[in-house]
């Protein structure tokens, strides 16, 4: 920013990331989602014993 102030640029808009503009961010919540279940219904599970097991499982191929 302080390059273009100091070049006296007004328009800075063609040198934005398109990440950034307006469309991108409308295209970002164009897609509609499904509300996720009440977390009472979801299945707990054990991290190290998931590993574990896809390690194993990992090893026998």
């Amino acid at each position: 920013m302080a390059v273009f102030k100091k070049k006296n640029i007004k328009d800075v808009y063609p040198y934005c990331s398109d990440y950034y503009k307006l469309d991108a961010l409308a295209n970002t919540y164009a897609v509609p989602m499904e509300p996720m279940s009440d977390k009472s219904d979801w299945k707990k599970l054990s991290f190290h014993q998931d590993t574990k097991k896809f390690l194993v499982d990992q090893g026998k191929k």
